[in-house]
């Protein structure tokens, strides 16, 4: 009975670990894409600082 248990939570533990992967992952994407941004809109003051 034990073992089951522990089997199942590990299982468990291993959905919920790729989850926070796949997360994180996508977490990292926006803040390339927002560093991205950022740094265009900083030329963009630069050539046109009105």
């Amino acid at each position: 009975s034990a073992f089951g248990y522990e089997k199942k939570a590990n299982a468990d533990q291993l959905v919920q670990r790729q989850a926070m992967e796949k997360n994180l992952v996508s977490m990292a994407r926006d803040v390339e894409k927002l560093r991205a941004e950022l740094t265009n809109a900083e030329k963009r003051q630069r050539l046109n600082p009105d």
